[in-house]
């Protein structure tokens, strides 16, 4: 059954949803859910623009109080995760907690402006970026986030391997035999790429035969009825229409010869 409906064995989906499930833990903080990394598959842009952020507001904190200050950033994405209602990073969260104490005794707005446009501050911001990213690594790694939906998708490629080839060392399930397994459940059950069944679930907007358009295009259709079919159907079961018996008490190698003859279950 599996191989028919080309499911991956149990064991396979178990181990790839405990790996989920443990890395899921990984990076919740043991359930907590405000330190998930949720950042970008590369690197959290916005936890690595929030950083200034912090050290700004620490700096200004310890001198200034009664002041206007403004803080100018060219990321909207660290703007827009400030503003958040729910905060899933540890960094931002300390950054928020920095400019809340900044802003006990003093005025603060923080506003965005457009990068690369020749302002003096903006500028140097990037160049000192730049200089910093070049620098070694010095501690663990990782030291890019891997975000959440990147994981599972890793995941699901994993499982998808790891189901193409179980099935490829197992005697006599070669891929090309398994299509052609589904080809005949598909026909007996009607749940197969004919139009008839593309229209029911949505994918298709007209259910008529693709060769002679007279009838609904269904298993009954293709296999005893279909006149744009009869030469197919005479070569392979003797006969220019059939009874729906005759297919099914028909050798299955004589079947899959008619349907790959059709090429309507590719």
């Amino acid at each position: 059954m599996e191989a028919m409906l080309c499911l991956p064995p149990l064991h396979i989906v178990l181990e790839a949803e405990a790996l989920m499930a443990a890395y899921k833990l990984e990076i919740s903080g043991n359930g907590v859910t405000t330190t998930k990394w949720t950042g970008t598959p590369y690197r959290d842009i916005r936890r690595i623009k929030a950083k200034p952020y912090i050290k700004h507001a620490e700096m200004t904190r310890r001198s200034y109080t009664n002041k206007r200050i403004q803080i100018i950033s060219d990321s909207q994405a660290a703007l827009k995760t400030l503003g958040a209602v729910e905060i899933h990073s540890q960094v931002v969260k300390d950054c928020m907690d920095s400019l809340t104490k900044l802003a006990e005794h003093n005025s603060i707005t923080l506003k965005w402006m457009r990068g690369h446009q020749g302002h003096i501050g903006n500028e140097r911001a990037d160049i000192v970026a730049k200089k910093g990213a070049e620098v070694p690594l010095i501690g663990p790694e990782p030291t890019c986030g891997l975000a959440y939906r990147t994981a599972r998708r890793v995941m699901k490629d994993l499982l998808k391997e790891k189901h193409i080839s179980h099935w490829a060392k197992v005697p006599g399930l070669r891929h090309s035999r398994i299509n052609q397994l589904r080809w005949i459940v598909g026909l007996f059950t009607g749940h197969c790429p004919l139009m008839r069944h593309l229209t029911t679930i949505g994918v298709k907007n007209d259910p008529d035969c693709r060769r002679c358009g007279e009838e609904e295009e269904t298993s009954l259709h293709i296999s005893c009825e279909c006149p744009a079919l009869a030469a197919a159907r005479y070569s392979n079961f003797v006969a220019i229409t059939i009874e729906p018996k005759e297919v099914t008490d028909a050798p299955l190698e004589t079947v899959l010869k008619f349907l790959k003859e059709t090429g309507l279950m590719e």
